[in-house]
């Protein structure tokens, strides 16, 4: 007999039918979707979906079956299941019809003992269970009519992760070790500290001749996987989200291949003063098991890097001291690449002097627009020169164009910025020649500890304030007394600061005219205090989560803002001012959703716990309208964006950005997957008055939105 259920796929009561073998049977049920189970003793059929138009006959093909018996095994404490679930997948090569792929059976257990048919062939058999690693038994012969015993099924309580492994080439990779360990973000374990911690708990795997691993008994979180082979480059997986009693199956097949190999020709092949190149493939993605390289370049002006795990690199063309001609960021494939560097020579000769007196000292040449991600990405140039007693230079640069300069006097003690300088040849000349003159202005004084004593080694930085572009800078490092000296400054407004090690002084107004004296500065260290933070998530601790704190001070002289990253324990800590009162945290780490929050200082010993949520938003800020004359929105007028009784003021929004894997265009901030709730976009007296009162956003000058889960808020700053 042939039984036959019929369950309504929009609900309803089910309908069963039974018939002889061999014969049809006609259906009586109204129009619409069914799920069909049919039912036939020796045989198997796979659940499908029926669509009933009217009466009609029905028809049904089936396979013939096997039966499987398993005894469980069931370590620890929870109830044995009523049934388990069991997949079958036909074994590579042996062509079993395509209604068997993937079919799943609910196979019921009695008394410790799980038993059900499964269509005849030859398969690979997974079973699985609620709370329980699933089990798998691969090239399962299963003939047609007969019983077949698999023996002892142990089912392990916990999570798990599992996979495949083949070669670009194709086919199966046995032998291979799968290691799995936590999720650092952007994090590099460095210390040797770190590095025996992330051993410790990393789990291995090898993989069978399938190319199939399983790891198991894993807490819930966040991982990375990484899979290694003799002779083949690793490859790596990440971040994994395994949850609760659930196994993390790999979808696509981890492919191995040959390392990357980079052959290089340089031209010229040594350098303007006849010196071989000197050549670095700086890794963007250590984690992910790249290393960094470097070498010489040969006579012929060539290099090549071996076996080069595939990913992101920086390449660099430096000679002498570190000095920067060329650089550029590669995408390195398996397989052999070659590429051709061309360096734009021009021979420059000049003078620097300061009020009509010649300088002797390094004089530094960087781009004028340098690139958004600064000295470790692409186009980055750094050179330099030294002038004589008598203050003349020669030497070359890598192309004509605008540079930004500097001089260091001193022996790199002291350096000062003199802004942009267009360097080109003159008609009829082979070089460019250049006047450089540094005005007669002056920062000098000292930098003590909060009781006074002089800091030998402190770093003094002068910055800029009030114009647009590039601010000048200069620094200075403290004599044996205490004492600095900035000489030659661009004419304008700074503010100058000291650091020693982890703590820095305030942040004193300067006024730089060549008419002027300046006074003698006394920069004071201020005492900090720390703020220990535990980063979690629903699952636990969250390792390389990205800690950014700005202090209710941040807009006084007093304020800085301090960056962290959390270790492998969630745990994280900052160095606030110890005159502040409460900081406001942007928390970010990857898979889970940025939070603001304004969190009061502690006291010593107390640890503040910060919970990240999953699911967020995106925000889409518009600073446009409180943008001044130099437009773009990030330096003008300030506009805070406030969450709940938190604020982040828009200077720091392109950094918020990079924590928030975000983009960030003119005048425009994109911000991805931040904590829902109400945001407000202020600008005004009252908006800063409120945020350094740890108050909420005020009620005039804000465009407000709430953001929930997987929507956009898109907010647009007062003019």
């Amino acid at each position: 007999m042939v039984t036959a259920r019929l369950t309504p796929t929009l609900g309803g009561s089910p309908v069963s039918i039974s018939w002889p073998a061999g014969s049809a049977a006609s259906l009586d049920v109204p129009p619409g979707g069914y799920e069909l189970r049919a039912e036939a003793p020796g045989y198997w059929r796979a659940p499908s979906h029926l669509e009933i138009q009217a009466a009609e006959q029905l028809t049904l093909q089936f396979q013939r079956a096997a039966r499987i018996t398993a005894r469980l095994e069931l370590p620890g404490r929870a109830d044995p299941p009523k049934a388990l679930e069991v997949r079958c997948q036909p074994s590579p090569g042996q062509g079993e019809p395509a209604a068997a792929r993937g079919a799943v059976v609910e196979c019921p257990v009695a008394k410790g003992l799980a038993s059900c048919d499964l269509p005849a062939g030859h398969f690979d058999v997974r079973f699985r269970a609620p709370g329980r690693v699933p089990a798998y038994f691969w090239q399962v012969a299963l003939p047609a009519g007969r019983k077949v015993d698999l023996g002892t099924l142990r089912l392990l309580e916990g999570s798990s992760v599992a996979g495949f492994v083949e070669v670009s080439s194709g086919g199966p990779v046995p032998g291979a070790t799968a290691r799995l360990s936590p999720w650092l973000g952007e994090q590099v374990a460095g210390s040797s500290e770190e590095l025996v911690r992330v051993k410790r708990v990393a789990r291995l795997a090898k993989t069978n001749e399938r190319g199939f691993f399983q790891i198991e008994g894993l807490a819930p979180g966040s991982y990375q996987l990484e899979v290694q082979l003799a002779g083949m480059a690793p490859a790596f997986v990440g971040p994994l989200e395994v949850r609760e009693g659930l196994e993390s199956q790999l979808i696509e097949r981890i492919v191995l291949g040959p390392p990357a190999t980079l052959e290089v020709a340089v031209e010229p092949a040594a350098n303007p003063y006849g010196e071989p190149w000197r050549w670095k493939l700086l890794a963007s993605e250590p984690r992910r098991g790249a290393r960094s390289r470097s070498g010489t370049v040969s006579e012929e002006g060539r290099f090549s890097a071996q076996e080069v795990v595939p990913g992101h690199y920086l390449l660099q063309l430096l000679s002498g001291e570190e000095e920067l001609w060329h650089s550029e960021e590669l995408s390195l494939r398996t397989g052999a690449q070659e590429i051709r560097i061309e360096v734009p020579l021009l021979e420059i000769r000049g003078s620097l002097e300061q009020g009509g007196e010649p300088l002797a000292a390094r004089i530094r040449f960087e781009p004028s627009e340098p690139p958004a991600g600064g000295h470790r990405t692409s186009g980055w140039k750094q050179v330099s020169v030294d002038s004589n007693d008598r203050g003349l230079f020669e030497g070359y640069l890598p192309g004509a164009g605008g540079w930004r300069v500097s001089v260091e006097l001193d022996g790199g003690r002291t350096s000062v910025s003199l802004g942009k300088v267009e360097v080109r040849r003159k008609p009829g000349r082979d070089y460019a020649e250049l006047a450089l003159s540094l005005p007669r202005t002056r920062i000098a004084g000292r930098v003590v500890d909060p009781e006074g004593k002089p800091l030998p080694g402190a770093r003094v930085d002068a910055t800029q304030s009030g114009g647009s572009g590039l601010p000048e800078r200069g620094h200075a490092v403290a004599d044996s007394e205490g004492r600095f000296e900035m000489l030659g400054l661009p004419e304008g407004n700074y503010t100058v600061m000291a650091r020693f090690q982890e703590e820095a002084t305030d942040a004193l107004p300067v006024l730089l005219d060549s008419h002027l004296d300046s006074p003698e500065l006394q920069l004071a260290l201020r005492r900090n205090r720390t703020l220990d933070l535990l980063i979690e998530s629903p699952l636990g601790p969250l390792g390389g989560a990205r800690v950014l704190g700005l202090p209710d001070l941040l807009l006084s002289s007093s304020g800085r803002l301090d960056e962290t990253l959390s270790g492998l324990d969630g745990r994280a800590r900052l160095q606030i001012p110890a005159d502040a009162n409460w900081v406001s945290l942007v928390v970010s780490a990857p898979g889970w959703a940025t939070r603001l929050l304004r969190q009061p200082l502690l006291p010593a010993g107390a640890e503040a716990r910060v919970l990240l949520s999953e699911t967020g938003g995106a925000l889409f800020l518009d600073l446009s309208a409180a943008s001044g004359p130099a437009g773009g929105g990030l330096h003008s007028k300030l506009v805070l964006l406030f969450f709940q009784d938190a604020a982040v003021p828009a200077p720091v929004l392109a950094r918020v950005t990079d924590l928030a894997f975000g983009r960030a265009a003119p005048g425009r901030l994109e911000l991805s997957n931040f904590a829902p709730g109400e945001y407000a976009l202020c600008t005004g007296v009252e908006a800063t008055r409120a945020w350094r009162g740890g108050l909420g956003p005020p009620d005039s000058g804000c465009e407000r939105g709430y953001l929930a889960p997987g929507a956009t808020l898109a907010l647009r700053a007062p003019g």
